[in-house]
């Protein structure tokens, strides 16, 4: 951190999992430190904090759009790809499979259970291990109703792969929403969304193919 100063850095990222509280407590006693001895001058810590400011004036500020008008929203409906009979009936079972979680976006929610309940479906949310699930309790459950499938890069985990090979087998009607890269499409599945994002407004976008 002192080294990133002197260099001419003016802001320091510090935090995540790998660095608390402590970690940044030492960075202020060494930063202290090197100003105290003189390997740091005071105007070179003036210098970044008079930039930082500056760079913090300069934006601009922000007007919150209403949700139906934001660039996202139109962005994540062009991005969202249907292909099949991907509509869905009054009642649905939302299976969202666990899918690794990325170190950049950690633990964020996803899927299209809420956006799909919020125009009017009765979901059923479950969800799956799938390592772990039950194959005849998940059929059982979606016996009746509109069955979707939602994965996250389904082509990183051979497990994902299986289970979906094997649920389409037994419910091939099944909606099959992908929302991470589209590297894998089972053969089987006969309809299909890609979304390119498990942002909030790709699942909104992905609930409006599956009840229009």
């Amino acid at each position: 951190a002192v080294q990133a100063l002197i260099a001419g850095c003016d802001a320091l990222c510090i935090g995540g999992g790998l660095a608390d509280e402590a970690v940044v407590e030492e960075v202020i006693g060494a930063i202290a430190g090197a100003v105290g001895r003189g390997r740091l001058s005071e105007d070179r810590l003036a210098e970044a904090a008079r930039r930082v400011d500056e760079l913090v004036s300069r934006r601009p500020k922000r007007k919150e759009p209403s949700p139906e008008r934001t660039v996202g929203v139109t962005a994540a409906r062009r991005a969202a790809l249907p292909d099949g009979a991907v509509s869905v009936g009054d009642e649905a079972v939302v299976l969202r499979i666990g899918a690794p979680l990325s170190i950049a976006a950690g633990e964020v929610p996803w899927g299209v259970a809420a956006p799909l309940a919020a125009r009017g479906v009765r979901v059923t949310a479950i969800e799956v291990d799938p390592g772990a699930s039950e194959l005849e309790v998940l059929v059982d459950r979606s016996s009746g109703q509109s069955l979707v499938m939602v994965v996250r890069d389904l082509h990183r985990r051979p497990e994902q792969t299986r289970l979906i090979d094997a649920l389409l087998a037994r419910r091939p009607d099944a909606v099959l929403v992908e929302m991470g890269v589209p590297g894998c499409r089972p053969a089987p599945a006969r309809a299909y969304i890609t979304t390119h994002g498990s942002a909030r407004v790709c699942g909104e976008a992905a609930a409006e193919l599956l009840r229009p």
